[in-house]
């Protein structure tokens, strides 16, 4: 019995570990927010709807990207206004940024932004015993020490494959989430004081209390999205 317990012990190990393996993570050679570039769509700001059989989005500068004659491109991001990517994934572009769309109703919505963490890169060190920022200060060419693509300049007019063959070969880029209160394409940070920067302090105090805001939660945050609007229409 201790032996058939011991062997299945280690076989859900096995594939625990395996999942962890295959846990995708952006790299400074594929700065995307998925894995695979994928089938979606995109509404034009006048309302016309493409679909698209490749999707992704640089988390280096928030573009979104897509693939024509086997090449990645970056789409006209003034007359992009939402994306549909995959199945489910929302998008909304602010201020030339891809935003995800957590929630929503009449007032307003809930939004994501994932972008690279420039202070932990900063502090990373890439190799020679140089840190990024200290080759930074220093002129030490970035471009040879792997970090050509993080602003995903080079990305763009890189053949597909070509990118696919080096995604796995540069460093794991940090990153960092912010959530965001969208009223009226005004973006206000999901945090407490940021929002009464901006509101009424102490009908906001009592709203926070009566409906017990929990702000890293998007579903809760869906619920000050009223009180928003109506704040800042006063």
């Amino acid at each position: 019995m201790k032996k058939i317990f011991f062997a299945l012990f280690v076989w859900v190990s096995c594939i625990f570990a395996a999942k962890a393996q295959d846990t995708y993570e952006p790299m400074d050679t594929w700065p995307y927010k998925y894995e695979h570039f994928q089938a979606g769509n995109i509404r034009t700001t006048k309302g016309t709807l493409f679909e698209y059989k490749a999707l992704n989005i640089n988390l280096a500068d928030g573009k979104l990207h897509y693939i024509e004659n086997d090449k990645i491109m970056q789409a006209d991001m003034g007359r992009v206004f939402t994306a549909l990517i995959g199945d489910m994934d929302v998008y909304v572009n602010a201020g030339g940024k891809m935003y995800q769309v957590l929630g929503e109703n009449e007032y307003g919505s809930v939004l994501k932004l994932t972008s690279v963490d420039m202070d932990e890169l900063n502090k990373v060190d890439i190799g020679y015993g140089v840190s990024s920022s200290t080759a930074s200060r220093t002129n030490t060419t970035l471009a040879g020490l792997g970090m050509e693509n993080l602003n995903g300049v080079n990305m763009v007019s890189m053949t597909l494959a070509n990118a696919e063959n080096r995604k796995h070969t540069g460093m794991v880029l940090p990153l960092k989430e912010r959530l965001f209160l969208n009223i009226d394409g005004k973006l206000i940070p999901a945090n407490k004081r940021e929002v009464m920067d901006v509101v009424d302090k102490k009908a906001a105090k009592d709203f926070f209390k009566a409906n017990k805001i929990k702000w890293n939660k998007p579903e809760s945050l869906v619920l000050l999205l009223p009180f928003l609007k109506e704040q800042l229409n006063k």
